[in-house]
């Protein structure tokens, strides 16, 4: 998956490490590599309409006040 062209500079590609499912809430376990990890916290509706599961490539985009998730969807 390329780096997407949106203006957000903190883009990391990873893989998806972790997903802890909660009734609205999930937060979403990503490994960008080196030891490092994102975490970001998103609805349960954005983990299933994005088909989030363990070991699926995902953009983490970073701001200063959140972490967001990008995924093709199939």
């Amino acid at each position: 998956m390329k780096s997407l062209d949106i203006s957000a500079s903190n883009q990391f590609e990873g893989t998806v490490a972790e997903i802890k499912e909660g009734s609205f809430h999930g937060r979403v376990l990503v490994n960008v590599g080196e030891g490092k990890m994102v975490c970001a916290t998103v609805t349960m509706d954005a983990i299933q309409r994005l088909n989030l599961k363990e070991g699926a490539t995902v953009h983490a985009i970073v701001n200063p006040n959140d972490v967001m998730i990008f995924a093709q969807c199939p």
